[in-house]
C-alpha cells in the first residue's frame, strides 16, 4: 500500500495516516525473516504503521462507510452507463478524491493538485478510467481490509501478488471465505448443492458469481 501511495506522489501517506515514515513493511513474511531482516527498523522505530498515533487514540474517529467510496461507486457506474447521472463520472471521481483527502486532512487543494497527475488524472479512455476509479476506491477504502479486499477481488486492481509465505496449500490469494464446520453440521444439503455452484468447489481459491 505504501508502494502504490507513493507512485503516485499520494500526500495522504504524509499526513500521519502511516505516522512519520513511509517505509512499507513487507506483507505474508514469516517471523523467522521480519526479526531478521527487519528487526533493526523495527528498533529504530522507522516503520509504517497501519495508522498514525492521532488517528489510532481510544476517542479517535472512525469512519465505516465514507463519502469517497460512495463518490467512486457513483462514477464507476455512471463511466460504465449503469445510470444516467446529471454529474459526469469525471466529476463524480474528483469529488471521490476530494473527499478522501479532507478525511485525513488534507485540503481540496491538495487533491485538485494531485488530480493533475498524469496516473490519477481522469481521460478519454474508459478502460483507464475504470482501472483509476477502482485505484481511488482501493485507496479510499483503506484501513477497512476486508473492503479494500472486496474491491480487488471484484476489479482484480491494483494489481497483487501472493505472500512470499504464505501458509494455503495454493499459495494464492484466498478468493472467498470457506463454509464453516458448523454450516455442514446444520445446512449440509444446502450448502453443498452451493459449493456446487462454484467452479472450484468449496475452495479459497474459488470465485464468487461477482469476482
Amino acid at each position: 500500500f505504501v508502494t502504490l501511495l507513493t507512485s503516485l506522489n499520494d500526500k495522504r501517506q504524509l499526513n500521519n495516516i502511516f505516522g512519520s515514515s513511509q517505509i512499507g513493511v513487507p506483507y505474508g513474511r514469516d517471523r523467522e525473516y521480519m526479526n531478521n531482516t527487519w528487526g533493526p527498523i523495527f528498533s529504530a522505530d522507522q516503520w509504517s504503521r497501519v495508522l498514525g498515533s492521532s488517528y489510532r487514540a481510544d476517542n479517535s474517529r472512525v469512519d465505516i462507510v465514507h463519502a469517497s467510496e460512495i463518490w467512486l461507486a457513483r462514477a464507476e457506474a455512471r463511466e460504465r452507463g449503469w445510470t444516467n447521472e446529471s454529474l459526469s463520472a469525471s466529476a463524480m471521481y474528483a469529488n471521490g478524491v476530494k473527499a478522501s483527502f479532507t478525511q485525513w486532512g488534507l485540503t481540496e487543494a491538495d487533491a485538485t493538485a494531485y488530480l493533475d497527475g498524469t496516473l490519477v488524472a481522469y481521460g478519454t479512455d474508459a478502460a483507464e478510467n475504470l482501472k483509476k476509479i477502482a485505484t481511488q476506491r482501493y485507496i479510499a477504502e483503506y484501513p477497512n481490509g476486508l473492503q479494500g479486499w472486496c474491491e480487488w477481488r471484484r476489479t482484480g486492481i491494483p494489481e497483487l501478488t501472493p505472500a512470499p509465505d504464505a501458509a494455503n496449500s495454493s499459495r494464492q490469494i484466498p478468493r472467498r471465505y470457506t463454509y464453516g464446520v458448523n454450516d455442514y453440521a446444520t445446512n449440509r444439503n444446502n450448502v453443498l448443492e452451493a459449493a456446487g455452484r462454484l467452479s472450484g468447489g468449496d475452495s479459497q481459491d474459488s470465485k464468487v458469481w461477482w469476482d
